[in-house]
């Protein structure tokens, strides 16, 4: 295998390890997107919870 060949494989490796690095970077990316709006989300619940709780602990007192 001569010189050409070895640097027509060495091109395919970097364009797929391009791909990859670019693929992993996304799924990574919208892997916290997604974490954020999970937390964001879990942390409405919980406050909203907590609001319903305390205003139906407020209303069983005034009855």
């Amino acid at each position: 295998m001569g010189s050409r060949g070895v640097s027509a494989i060495s091109r395919v490796i970097g364009v797929n390890a391009i791909l990859i690095m670019a693929t992993v970077g996304c799924v990574v990316w919208v892997d916290d997107v997604f974490a954020g709006i999970g937390m964001a989300l879990g942390t409405a619940v919980v406050l909203t919870a907590s609001v319903i709780g305390l205003a139906t602990r407020e209303a069983g007192d005034v009855s």
